[in-house]
């Protein structure tokens, strides 16, 4: 496991934007994360611990995470305004207010990919590394 980890932290550095000029970087969008999450969700709870774990192993200058909280209302109305502010209007209508839902959108913003309860440490570094080396 600690192998594959190394072997997938390699490859996200292999693909990094510091690599690129200054301004190209600024110009590239970055890999989008998106949570459905409440306080109240069991499968945002056993997830979010092992998704801050992947993203801790990973350099992220080229994932942004986005992030729908729908535990009160205050947070259910500055998540529809983090959604017109992100471009993610769409995606927030076509899933909110399930909660326990991840999206990894790529530079277009089109989903690319999904995290599930299920998933590993090591799965979800996998798939997030997957769509930034795409998007690259």
């Amino acid at each position: 496991m600690k192998f594959f980890l190394a072997a997938l932290i390699a490859l996200f550095a292999f693909t990094g934007v510091s690599t690129l000029h200054p301004a190209q970087a600024e110009e590239m969008h970055k890999t989008q994360i998106v949570v459905f999450y409440s306080d109240k969700c069991g499968t945002c709870k056993i997830l979010d611990p092992k998704m801050k774990e992947a993203m801790g192993l990973l350099n992220d200058s080229k994932i942004e995470v986005v992030k729908f909280d729908f535990s009160t209302e205050e947070t259910k109305a500055a998540s529809v305004a983090l959604a017109e502010e992100k471009g993610l209007s769409a995606l927030y209508n076509s899933f909110a207010p399930k909660t326990g839902l991840v999206q990894i959108l790529d530079k277009d913003g089109q989903i690319a990919g999904e995290l599930k309860r299920d998933d590993t440490v090591a799965d979800i570094a996998s798939k997030i590394v997957s769509v930034v080396a795409a998007n690259s």
